[in-house]
């Protein structure tokens, strides 16, 4: 790569956001070529002075919502260092009026907390959209989902497609990663005890499925009361105490408890919650070995996996007969071992976060060649994407590309 890719940044303490083992792999591979600024501890003259001089330029969503995240905050997503906020609405003003080609990285949840709150970000934006955020909520269309599906917070959801639209109207590439796994997650070793491990935020369809699971008398995996206990320290924790080292100590200790849920259980379940969100869980649970059984979110297949060659496809008041039935026999467990095997092979191929840095700079490489052009999953392959017809291009990304072997 001939041109000069800027990549912004900033370290969070944070589970859901694009992982800082993306950046990690990012800044493996900054050469001449590709400059990766942790914008928490550069000054903003640096910044000012390598956007002039990029090619194309690469920015993190999550610095969209500083005044979400902005101290004291009671949540998990904490800032390793915080520089104010106006730096932040500089920031994002500096890198929307910057000439070069723009792509905006999302984990696919940061622009769900782009609401009323973050209402600065369009004003910094509407000179050059020539759209006006209204910086109000709606009530989603929950027609075609079950009652007993819908969680509270559903009802206070952003305006997604507006923030999208919005972005979309300066130019600006927006690509929406899965979750990236770390490759050391892949040597953790499974210790089956349990039957079904249910683990994560509480949403109406994971208690429905755990009750599904115990009527058939399942053996449920532990989760829930070490998971209220960290939720319980954490609404008590005085807010001038929850920093980042705080935070991340906090969230690498969940992050164990559900870890150590999924490993040692024959079958997990998740999901997105009744919207279907491709959430993390969807690549740590195969990265993990452990076979998947899941509300499919409608990327699966475009993802690379596909139901009963990777997964196992229910609805949460299912999920106490399926699993029943797979762990009926050996022999129904051994193809369920096989189906855990194949799935983790795919996230091995296509959903590590140095794979996750491989296909950034591709789409990059792509953009300055073709300014019509955006980028997404289709297939099982992360391709090249007309921007009019939503056509797939032949041209895929594959692990020949910039050096991943």
């Amino acid at each position: 790569m001939d041109e000069k890719v800027l990549v912004l940044y900033t370290k969070t303490a944070s589970l859901n956001p694009t992982p800082p083992s993306l950046y990690a792999a990012l800044e493996a591979m900054t050469s001449k070529d590709v400059i990766a600024l942790d914008v928490g501890r550069v000054s903003l003259d640096r910044i000012r002075n390598s956007l002039t001089e990029a090619d194309a330029i690469t920015i993190d969503a999550q610095l969209l919502n500083a005044r979400y995240f902005q101290p004291p905050h009671g949540e998990s997503v904490v800032f390793e260092r915080w520089r104010g906020l106006r730096f932040y609405e500089e920031l994002v003003e500096f890198v929307f009026k910057a000439s070069a080609p723009k792509v905006l990285i999302s984990s696919g949840l940061d622009l769900h907390w782009t609401g009323p709150e973050n209402d600065y970000l369009f004003q910094a934006l509407d000179s050059l959209a020539g759209m006006t955020w209204t910086g109000s909520t709606q009530t989603p269309d929950l027609s075609e989902i079950p009652d007993s599906w819908v969680d509270d917070w559903m009802l206070k959801f952003p305006r997604v497609n507006e923030v999208k639209q919005t972005i979309a109207a300066t130019g600006t590439i927006l690509i929406e990663f899965p979750g990236a796994i770390s490759e050391r997650e892949f040597r953790t070793p499974r210790h089956p005890v349990w039957d079904i491990s249910i683990g994560g935020v509480p949403y109406n369809t994971r208690r429905l499925a755990r009750s599904s699971a115990e009527r058939r008398n399942l053996s449920v995996a532990p989760y829930r009361s070490t998971a209220r206990a960290f939720d319980f320290l954490g609404r008590r924790m005085p807010r001038r105490l929850n920093t980042y080292r705080s935070a991340r100590e906090m969230n690498r200790l969940r992050y164990r408890n559900l870890r150590f849920s999924v490993t040692h259980s024959k079958i997990a379940w998740t999901d997105g919650s009744a919207y279907r969100y491709a959430i993390r869980k969807f690549f740590e649970i195969p990265a993990w070995g452990t076979p998947l059984i899941c509300l499919p979110h409608s990327k699966m297949a475009d993802f690379g996996f596909l139901e009963n060659c990777h997964y196992i496809s229910a609805e949460p008041e299912q999920v106490g007969g399926i699993v029943a039935h797979w762990l009926a026999s050996s022999e129904l467990r051994e193809q369920l071992a096989s189906m855990g095997r194949r799935a983790q092979s795919v996230v091995w191929q296509s959903h590590t976060s140095t794979a996750r840095a491989s296909q950034l700079l591709w789409s990059i490489r792509h953009l300055l060649r073709d300014s019509d052009c955006t980028f997404g999953w289709r297939e099982g392959r992360f391709t090249k994407i007309d921007q009019a017809s939503g056509e797939k291009h032949s041209a895929a990304w594959s692990r020949s590309d910039e050096g991943i072997t």
